[in-house]
């Protein structure tokens, strides 16, 4: 489904604010980065895939974050990263429990 939206009275699509909204939120998580000791993040410019079915080889451009921990290994962040349940599951659990 696509929206327009009329700022300043010219029409912008989502496709043009998704890129700029991603962009947003990733310097908001490297922001959250900086100064932490030991670790560096920065912005990396990916592709998407959207999915299978009848578009399996469409990709959108995103964004990524790389980070780089010089006391850990990526195996050990990476099992650590994962070891915690994400908020978006651990809202809906609480949500749907209560």
């Amino acid at each position: 489904m696509r929206r327009d939206a009329r700022i300043n009275g010219s029409c912008h699509t989502d496709d043009e604010y998704r890129p700029k909204a991603e962009e947003h939120r990733a310097e908001s998580l490297v922001r959250r980065f900086d100064g932490l000791p030991g670790l560096t993040a920065k912005i990396r410019h990916t592709a998407a895939k959207i999915g299978g079915g009848s578009t399996p080889d469409i990709t959108l451009s995103s964004r990524a974050i790389a980070i780089h921990v010089d006391t850990q290994s990526a195996s050990a962040v990476e099992q650590q990263l994962r070891a915690h349940v994400p908020l978006s599951l651990a809202v809906l659990t609480m949500t749907t429990t209560s």
